[in-house]
């Protein structure tokens, strides 16, 4: 008998899941002050993303899906990404390491060195 596939975390195209958007709003307006940060974000598919692939640069790419594992007893939603030509991969908002492609974050990798000065 196959397994049941898990049901993705549910999520909203501007934000973050319904519960973790409540506790984002209630502390106000967050925006991460390094790179890396952790930010309690979510995507949707086709959205636009930053993402840390290497440590010398962020890469730009596109969300295909997502899925949730649980990790220590806590359920974690992961997001598989399309960046170069032929590179995919999985990425936590939790971890740091995926952005939305927005003004702030745009920025904040040119600040720290990470992206080119016009969009790559």
């Amino acid at each position: 008998m196959p397994r049941a596939r898990r049901q993705p975390l549910a999520t909203q195209r501007n934000g973050t899941p319904p519960k973790e958007r409540a506790a984002v709003e209630s502390a106000g307006p967050f925006q991460p002050a390094h790179p890396e940060d952790p930010w309690p974000y979510s995507f949707g598919d086709g959205d636009r993303v930053w993402v840390a692939f290497n440590r010398e640069k962020w890469d730009y790419g596109v969300v295909l899906d997502a899925t949730d594992r649980w990790i220590q007893g806590r359920r974690v939603a992961y997001y598989r990404v399309h960046l170069r030509r032929n590179t995919y991969a999985w990425f936590d908002p939790l971890s740091g390491k995926i952005k939305p492609d927005n003004d702030h974050v745009r920025a904040l990798l040119r600040k720290h060195g990470l992206i080119s000065e016009k969009k790559d």
